[in-house]
């Protein structure tokens, strides 16, 4: 199987993860676990897809790697898999995808401290680009509301309103922009993006059944 083979594989692997992710979320309890939906929902798949890509990735060169680490990502466990990508990330500390990959992964994992270190490494690598990086300062925004207990705090609040600056439609942004709204008592403002996040959801959605419920108990 050549390299674009093996890539086209990997893509379709994401997308039936997707669907497996779906029926996972469903039966989160979504006012206690808003971040376990968002993961998986949104990282899990894609995840799956780019570690492969830049751990598995012929072209890279080979790298030493103890021999617990060593084989196919599919057979790694996740702590496995995490401690591969951190000895990669330390043979290139200034690789801003590998940090990218490690701050989703440890947002996956449920590690939101670790996570925002990453995320703000990746911020600082791309500091100098424009327009902002925006999954950083949404990633690092959400690790600070996870550690606070899903308060969101005026650090986060500042991080997710650059990104929604730059791009007024993303998802997750205006997503805990509104939690915040909401924390502040402005029920307006948090209805009318909750509004707007449901209207492009299907009613069989975890998000859409989450947003249901917000809407109804903020009338």
């Amino acid at each position: 199987m050549n390299e674009l083979s093996e890539i086209f594989l990997w893509v379709g692997s994401a997308i039936a993860a997707f669907g497996v992710a779906y029926a996972l979320a469903a039966p989160f309890r979504e006012a206690q676990q808003n971040r376990a939906l968002l993961a998986v929902l949104f990282m899990v798949p894609s995840l799956a897809l780019a570690l492969y890509l830049y751990l598995g990735n012929p072209q890279t060169p080979d790298q030493p790697l103890t021999p617990r680490l060593e084989g196919a990502l599919s057979d790694l466990p996740p702590a496995a898999i995490m401690a591969r990508l951190e000895n990669e990330i330390r043979l290139r500390p200034q690789d801003v995808e590998g940090w990218r990959l490690l701050a989703r992964l440890r947002t996956t994992v449920g590690q939101p401290a670790k996570a925002g270190d990453a995320w703000q490494r990746v911020i600082e690598l791309t500091g100098e680009t424009q327009p902002i990086d925006t999954e950083a300062h949404v990633g690092l925004a959400q690790s600070l509301i996870e550690q606070d207990g899903g308060v969101v705090n005026e650090v986060a609040v500042a991080l997710l309103d650059s990104v929604l600056q730059e791009d007024s439609e993303n998802l997750l942004a205006q997503f805990w922009r509104s939690q915040s709204w909401a924390q502040q008592g402005e029920d307006a403002k948090a209805r009318a993006i909750w509004h707007n996040l449901r209207a492009d959801l299907p009613d069989e959605a975890p998000l859409a059944k989450l947003l249901d419920k917000q809407i109804s108990q903020s009338n």
